[in-house]
């Protein structure tokens, strides 16, 4: 006799947050891309371009950077069982630090289980860092390795949100991990703009201002995001910015989560990199104030993406409190080791006393930051050449976010069709070029602003290619939806003067 119940896995009957979650930095034109990409590889010859350029995501070693000789020895070494590690013929300044993290994995063992924080040598290693970095000393237990920064973000959100009040304030434009994030553990995201006109600066009056509102609407604004430098902008916060920031939350009470993983990806002089937590510590509110901070491998100069590895430090965060993050962590056993080691690397480079093995990683940690920087310059310049876009500096990160003249006509037609304008162009841009952006909307933009964020890891050969024909691209956007000349004008003269 069959039953008249449904089965569990149906479009009905699944959790609806996962159904209504978007994550627009794999979505729509993510997926067509690796459709196109799959139908290049058998050999499809429809397309007006050979390859799909993946712009989409800060992925660096799908491009033309190479990975860090050393991290790659060391990890060589760690993995191959100690009668085997000679074989390879490692430098010997390698293998001294090959061997040190001998005993630290589980005495040469490293395919074993580690301690669900991560193995507590590493996390020493990273503690060692942090106070080289910030002039105060740091507790591994509140340290905490991750399968990359994001899954932290998870395990912190996971603690955060209590009830469908419990917000969190997050940047617009923001890193839509945060807000699918958020919408998947059932709780509330409230925006605060940045201030495109002063190169995506944070104004703590906007802060303030979402607050406000969010308090008016009832809800419990338990946390703030801090991306910096930014994704998806690229700009870098002052020290001043930070200290507004910790002000306001240090008097309403607010947790501070500083996503800070692209720490070495700073292009501009006047703004070096300062993290929250030297500022929280010299601060009044250095014994009250709670912070959680973030760092990885996949960025910076090391962008090592696929070993999905970083950590988060817990700050003021009470040992009870800490215990629930333990049994969070416990719940997957442990992180990834070599996500691990290569974190406890990043910590802790070669120094100078390692004769050529230090002249190497300094070399190629140069090329690397400084071929990321005029790649920048490049694509900075290339957009604002195009009529109808303007790209403010890219001062740090990966990623341009350039805003761009929208015609009235499409915008009419996608509100008929139920769609929006900039995934339209964005799927045009794709289909046409060959280049795979992520529409503005993902992210968040000030309404009747329309953006993309693209990156510029590609060679400059594979840029000068595809802008080519962006560029060619949008002009024929334009005039197919028969942009009105003065208003472009008006437009130019607003944004690019």
């Amino acid at each position: 006799m069959s039953s008249s119940k449904m089965w569990p896995l149906t479009d009905k009957r699944i959790n609806q947050s996962v159904v209504t979650a978007r994550f627009a930095v794999r979505g729509s034109i993510t997926k067509r891309a690796w459709e196109i990409k799959a139908a290049l590889a058998e050999g499809d010859t429809s397309f007006p371009f050979s390859q799909v350029v993946s712009c989409n995501i800060g992925n660096p070693q799908l491009f033309d950077q190479q990975p860090l000789t050393y991290f790659r020895q060391v990890l060589a070494g760690v993995w191959l069982p100690e009668s085997l590690q000679d074989s390879i013929k490692l430098p010997k300044e390698v293998m001294v630090t090959v061997k040190a993290l001998h005993k630290i994995v589980n005495n040469g063992k490293p395919g074993a289980y580690s301690h669900s924080q991560g193995h507590i040598g590493l996390r020493k290693i990273v503690a060692k860092f942090i106070e080289r970095r910030d002039g105060f000393a740091v507790d591994p237990v509140n340290l905490f390795f991750s399968d990359g920064a994001s899954a932290g973000v998870h395990k912190l959100l996971q603690m955060l949100i209590n009830s469908k009040k419990s917000t969190v304030l997050v940047p617009t434009p923001v890193y839509p991990l945060y807000t699918a994030a958020i919408h998947l553990y059932n709780g509330t995201s409230r925006g605060y703009l940045l201030d495109e006109a002063n190169n995506w600066g944070l104004d703590i009056e906007e802060i303030k201002k979402s607050y406000k509102a969010a308090l008016a609407e009832g809800l419990d604004v338990n946390s703030i995001v801090i991306i910096n430098p930014g994704n998806p902008t690229g700009a870098c916060l002052s020290k001043s910015n930070i200290e507004d920031v910790v002000e306001f939350c240090g008097q309403n009470k607010i947790v501070i989560i500083a996503d800070e993983v692209y720490q070495e990806n700073i292009y501009v002089d006047n703004k070096p990199f300062v993290s929250f937590k030297s500022v929280v510590m010299n601060s009044k509110y250095k014994n009250e104030l709670q912070l959680v901070s973030y760092h990885s491998i996949s960025k910076g100069f090391i962008g090592e993406c696929g070993k999905r590895g970083g950590y988060m430090e817990l700050y003021n965060i009470s040992k009870s409190v800490r215990e629930e993050f333990y049994k969070l962590a416990g719940v997957n056993l442990c992180s990834n080791i070599d996500g691990q080691l290569t974190t406890a690397l990043m910590c802790m480079p070669p120094t100078k006393d390692m004769g050529d093995v230090y002249k190497l990683y300094e070399k190629e940690k140069g090329e690397i930051l400084q071929k990321l920087k005029d790649k920048a310059n490049y694509l900075n310049a290339t957009l604002n050449k195009i009529r109808g876009i303007q790209c403010n500096n890219i001062e740090g990160a990966m990623y341009a976010f350039p805003q761009f003249y929208m015609p009235q006509e499409c915008i009419d037609k996608c509100k008929k069709d139920g769609s929006k304008p900039d995934i339209l162009f964005g799927m045009g841009v794709l289909n046409e070029c060959g280049l795979c952006i992520v529409p503005g909307s993902g992210f968040g933009q000030r309404e009747g602003s329309y953006h993309f964020r693209t990156t510029f890891l590609p060679s400059f050969e594979k840029m000068k290619d595809v802008y080519a024909r962006f560029a060619k691209f949008y002009a024929k956007f334009l005039k197919d939806f028969h942009a009105d000349e003065k208003k472009l004008d008006a437009w130019e003269k607003k944004y690019k003067n």
